[in-house]
C-alpha cells in the first residue's frame, strides 16, 4: 500500500467519488487525528490518501 500526504484530502475523496473511482474505506477521522480514505488503483494495488 502507498500512502499519499495530501491538504485537501475531503476535496480528494469528493472527485473521487464523483468520477467512479473504487473506494475500499471511506472517509475515516482516525485516532490519531488525520483523516484518510483508501482507493484501488486499476491493478488492484491500495492507495492511501492522508490529511
Amino acid at each position: 500500500m502507498a500512502f499519499v500526504d495530501t491538504p485537501h484530502v475531503r476535496e480528494l475523496h469528493a472527485q473521487y467519488q464523483e468520477a467512479g473511482v473504487e473506494i475500499v474505506q471511506k472517509l475515516t477521522k482516525q485516532a490519531w487525528g488525520g483523516t484518510d480514505f483508501i482507493v484501488r488503483d486499476p491493478d488492484g494495488n491500495a492507495v492511501a490518501f492522508v490529511g
